[in-house]
């Protein structure tokens, strides 16, 4: 009777083994095959869809600058501009009629240009810059890059390095979507509008890491949802260091979910528990859009969530910035895009950026908690 059962056990686990090497044989062929394909990666192809909900835009404003500082900074940028140049690249100057909102106002309103890397525009009597980056065709390095000539920054960005682990990855794609798939049956994001509202604030920063950034951020965004918000999931980008991908954007991400504390430190600490617990995820999610096609999934990918944050370290001085605000250019279909950036050198802040689409976001508290933020609304952003 003992042995009936130990082989009916052995060949039960052998069809499940058989099952598993066959699975895995497929998810093989099918990466070998996305591997060949002439088409965009699906990240790429997803933002090159979107229009200017594609663009990230940035505008920094340097009014604490002197005059004779300011025009130092911009001889500067136009010197790194064009060492070493990017010939889809362009720079604009004005010098005094054309002001960075009747700018961009109009610039916006042509259809957005796929070939264009990024675009540069420099406001000398505002003291102020403004870039609009192509995501289809940057990540995180570019964007870092263009910060660089904007900033003068020395210090270069790393990010961890991609290895692909034979078998383990494909085990490790099949048991990641299994536990989305499961986390997302019965969550409902926060409701959306059409029209995405931007704002940025100055925030403390006392060094601390990451992990004081992320609480700070986030004890912001609470103390400006309505209080029946109990609960909100974001992912979290990662950039990976990939030179034998294709794809232009080389990102993954750590989804969680935050529900509402008292006070910055504690959710510095559920965050740090939590993502050092899914740290892997960054791996396989960027494991799944690297090496298969899944367009379907990321256009999905917005309605699971409730926003997505991706913070910058900066580990270089930087002087006289009083405005700043990082974003898209159009509107997008997420409750959140958060964008923080952190000078780590004295001054030290943490330069929050918020582009919202939802009702659940109210401003009266947002400006109750921080009168000091900055309303970027009166740019005429397109609506899509």
């Amino acid at each position: 009777m003992l042995t009936k059962s130990i082989v009916s056990i052995v060949k039960f686990a052998s069809v499940i083994c058989i099952m598993i090497a066959s699975v895995i044989c497929i998810m093989n062929s099918l990466r070998i095959k996305n591997s060949f394909s002439k088409e965009m990666s699906s990240t790429d192809q997803n933002f090159r869809d979107s229009g200017w909900a594609g663009h990230q835009v940035g505008i920094i404003e340097f009014k604490d600058l002197s005059s004779n500082d300011w025009k130092h900074m911009s001889k500067q940028i136009n010197k790194r501009f064009l060492d070493p140049a990017d010939i889809s690249a362009e720079l604009y100057s004005f010098q005094g009629k054309t002001t960075s909102e009747k700018w961009l106002n109009l610039f916006l309103r042509n259809p957005c240009d796929q070939n264009r890397t990024f675009c540069l525009a420099l406001f000398e009597k505002e003291k102020m810059l403004i870039f609009i980056a192509n995501h289809a065709l940057c990540d995180g390095h570019s964007i870092y890059r263009i910060l660089t000539i904007c900033l003068g920054l020395q210090t270069p960005i790393n990010m961890p390095q991609y290895r692909r682990m034979p078998i383990i990855s494909e085990l490790s794609v099949l048991r990641y979507g299994l536990e989305r798939v499961i986390a997302n049956i019965g969550y409902s994001p926060l409701p959306i509008e059409k029209v995405n509202r931007r704002y940025s604030v100055f925030l403390p920063y006392y060094g601390k890491g990451r992990w004081e950034v992320m609480g700070t951020i986030f004890h912001c965004i609470y103390q400006s949802l309505i209080f029946k918000v109990s609960s909100i999931r974001i992912a979290f980008t990662v950039g990976w260091d990939d030179d034998e991908t294709t794809a232009n954007n080389r990102i993954g991400g750590i989804i969680i979910d935050i529900p509402r504390k008292s006070n910055p430190t504690e959710y510095s600490e559920l965050i740090k528990n939590e993502m050092l617990k899914r740290k892997n995820d960054a791996l396989i999610s960027y494991e799944i859009v690297r090496n298969y096609s899944v367009k379907k999934l990321r256009k999905k990918f917005c309605h699971s969530i409730d926003g997505v944050c991706t913070l910058f370290p900066v580990k270089d001085c930087v002087y006289g910035v009083s405005k700043w605000f990082g974003g898209f250019a159009g509107n997008l279909k997420a409750p959140f895009y958060l964008n923080a950036v952190t000078y780590t050198q004295e001054p030290s802040f943490l330069a929050l950026s918020i582009q919202t689409c939802t009702p659940y976001f109210d401003e009266n508290l947002f400006l109750k908690h921080y009168p000091k933020a900055t309303d970027f609304n009166h740019y005429k952003f397109p609506v899509s």
